[in-house]
């Protein structure tokens, strides 16, 4: 059986799963892995895939590579080495194998009589999302009606924040709208360096040629007309001049001048304290004033 629920950023595939038993012959058993094959084939690669039930299979407690870990019971026999070579192939882990617990917390099947307790049912995942399992033992005392013991995995998958690799422009192009006269300076160095090259290349019809000299009039009249952007402060609380105390700590670093360099520092630590105290005062007087004035506007404010 087969569910796919629908992630905020990634589907999750749980897969619930009963192998053969260990009597069944190995045509079945092969049968049994060639339907989890085609299960997975729909499952995409970027996808959680969570697989877990009665695999009729002893891993023990030898470790293999990332898929089996050193905290299962027993020992192993062919059937685990069947299962945790099609878990390698799938890159799945083991997850029950990896935590250690007391054999109570491990042992997942009672046989009549309770004269056998076996670790056969387990809770895998893609390893790529293995730090996610935070647990997965067995619940002894849980009432289920079944020679099987209850199997939970506790699961808080957090996926990495990807950083933008899309830099900030190094000029400041918003001036184009706030000043006229360098607006106007850069539409006639731009038209005057296109008309000489559309008399130039009356003949050349080639457009990707054309394009690339357009794009390099167009970086060559922004590196002569306009400013470079300002540094711009990470915090909400800087104030330009740390950012200056920050840029002049910076020369006195390449040039191994010590003694500047931490009579600066110092200097900044202090002002920066400074600065973070008034900014987060002058925030709650904000706040006290909108709770007094407009509720929804002190909500808003809350929310950013």
């Amino acid at each position: 059986m087969m569910i796919k629920l629908k992630g905020k950023k990634l589907d999750i595939n749980i897969i619930q799963a009963y192998a053969p038993t260990s009597t069944s012959t190995e045509e079945v058993l092969a049968t049994f892995y060639e339907q989890l094959d085609i299960a997975f084939k729909t499952c995409k690669s970027q996808e959680i895939k969570i697989l877990m039930g009665d695999f009729n299979a002893k891993v023990g407690r030898c470790k293999h590579e990332t898929v089996a870990g050193p905290f299962g019971l027993g020992e192993r026999n062919d059937r685990g080495d069947t299962f945790i070579q099609w878990c390698e192939e799938k890159e799945l882990a083991i997850m029950n194998t990896w935590f250690q617990q007391h054999n109570r917390r491990l042992y997942t099947w009672i046989s009549p009589g309770d004269q056998t307790r076996n670790q056969i049912d387990y809770i895998c995942i893609s390893q790529r999302f293995r730090n996610g399992v935070k647990q997965c033992k067995t619940m002894p005392s849980a009432d289920c009606n079944s020679d099987h013991i209850l199997l939970v995995a506790k699961v808080a998958i957090r996926l990495k924040k990807i950083k933008s690799t899309i830099k900030e422009p190094k000029f400041d192009f918003s001036i184009l709208k706030s000043n006229k006269i360098i607006a106007n300076k850069f539409k006639i160095e731009v038209t005057n360096r296109y008309n000489v090259l559309a008399i130039e290349e009356t003949h050349n019809e080639d457009p990707s040629a054309k394009w690339n000299q357009l794009e390099k009039i167009l970086t060559e009249t922004t590196n002569m007309v306009l400013p470079k952007r300002d540094k711009q402060a990470k915090q909400p609380w800087m104030t330009t001049e740390i950012l200056n105390l920050m840029n002049q700590r910076r020369k006195y670093k390449s040039s191994n001048s010590k003694k500047q360099y931490k009579e600066i520092e110092k200097q900044i630590k202090q002002k920066c304290a400074k600065a973070k105290e008034e900014w987060i005062n002058k925030q709650c007087e904000e706040l006290e004033d909108l709770a007094n004035k407009n509720q929804q506007l002190l909500y808003n404010k809350i929310k950013l």
